[in-house]
């Protein structure tokens, strides 16, 4: 089977996310990958096509869309997906695909997608990362039933019309998608957020203790590690207060890794708490390597969400065993998974007392164990790029 295979960004060759997992996977099972992606004009990479790990990959140069004025972000998002489609048909213009995978967001590249996939007469599968337009409504960033909102509903619709199948990160994404969106001519299931499975031996026991001197972590701290994008989407407030109501509890060591819009306002605020380390975005290589050294992993969710999100820090801390604690929101089951399946402790974000005491709770090291034995089976049941690889292909067999 060849696929094609669309992505607002792709890693740098060499490097690696859930997107470059996957179609690795596919590499390995011998389909034929190729990959179409937007570059950004600060990166100074005229448009080319190159050959990375088995898979075509080609890097269509458009505007900047992330961190730049909201003009530009808007003109670049729309603009971008016709220089996508028009550098598809250029550059694989001999080229057969039978699927056409597309991760979502944005919705800006909706339209073009859409013609690619007449073009090509293919199938095609949405992988459903957010959820437009709810997902940007519910943190603040357009009224509901405003133009903004009309034109971003009206391309949802239109992409679920052309879509043959639509993977959700969740139980709870599928009943959202059935009640709110007009998904009724595709099938709409669980193809949750996956990673390659790297295994447990990836760093050994002197690694690990060299991994924690560098970020100068004593041997008797539990280390509760957070990482990635720093936003509204995390429930900074919340984050805050709860962080800061266990600043008596000396051993425990809260590490929070990566950078965003709100990651100024942390540092002004947690900055000086002793137990506190902030450390600036890392290479995914060094990052893995910290989650491995670390006891805890945290997860935090804008509070007043409406629509089930599912963080993708979830897999990384699964595959390392790691026990979770999951500040959550009402409408993701992100926290249902966590109790059912006896992961960590689950907690509504904001709930300071119950944070603080699933803390407390998990400084006792019997209680990680049990929670990292089941941390890890869940991750090999359900969240490695096999399992997603074999929910997608099933349709095709």
């Amino acid at each position: 089977m060849n696929i094609l295979f669309v992505t607002m960004s792709w890693p740098k060759a060499g490097l690696h996310n859930m997107y470059t997992d996957l179609m690795e996977e596919f590499v390995a099972e011998k389909h034929g990958v190729c990959v179409a992606t937007l570059c950004e004009r600060r990166n100074n990479i005229a448009t080319k096509l190159s050959h990375e790990n088995g898979i075509d990959v080609l890097r269509v140069k458009c505007g900047n869309i992330q961190k730049t004025n909201k003009y530009e972000k808007v003109i670049s998002s729309f603009v971008g997906g016709y220089q996508l489609k028009h550098n598809v048909y250029r550059y694989f213009r001999d080229k057969r695909f039978d699927l056409i995978i597309f991760a979502l967001p944005p919705l800006t590249i909706a339209l073009p997608l859409i013609q690619i996939k007449k073009h090509y007469k293919a199938k095609m599968y949405l992988l459903l990362k957010e959820f437009w337009p709810q997902d940007p409504a519910d943190l603040g960033a357009m009224p509901v039933g405003g133009l903004v909102w009309k034109v971003f509903s009206f391309l949802e619709k239109k992409l679920y019309k052309n879509s043959d199948y639509v993977g959700t990160m969740s139980k709870a994404g599928i009943t959202y998608i059935c009640q709110n969106s007009a998904a009724d001519n595709c099938v709409v299931e669980e193809c949750p957020n996956s990673q390659k499975d790297t295994g447990l031996q990836l760093y050994s026991a002197v690694e690990r203790k060299a991994i924690r001197e560098r970020y100068h972590i004593s041997d008797n701290e539990v280390v509760f590690v957070f990482g990635g994008n720093l936003g509204v989407s995390q429930g900074i407030p919340e984050m805050i207060a709860s962080i800061q109501s266990c600043e008596d509890i000396t051993d425990a060591r809260f590490i929070i890794v990566g950078d965003g819009t709100e990651a100024n306002v942390i540092k002004e605020r947690l900055g000086g708490q002793l137990n506190v380390t902030m450390i600036n975005r890392l290479p995914q290589s060094e990052y893995e390597k910290l989650v491995f050294a670390s006891e805890v992993g945290l997860i935090f969710l804008y509070p007043k969400y409406t629509v089930p999100n599912i963080p993708s820090r979830m897999v990384s801390y699964m595959m390392y065993g790691l026990p979770v604690i999951a500040c959550v929101d009402h409408a993701t089951d992100a926290g249902e998974i966590i109790e059912e399946h006896q992961c960590g402790v689950s907690l509504y974000n904001g709930d300071i007392n119950s944070f603080k005491n699933a803390v407390i709770r998990l400084m006792d090291q019997k209680e990680r164990q049990r929670f990292s034995i089941n941390s890890r089976a869940l991750f090999e049941k359900k969240y490695t790029t096999r399992v997603c690889y074999d929910i997608i292909v099933k349709h095709f067999i």
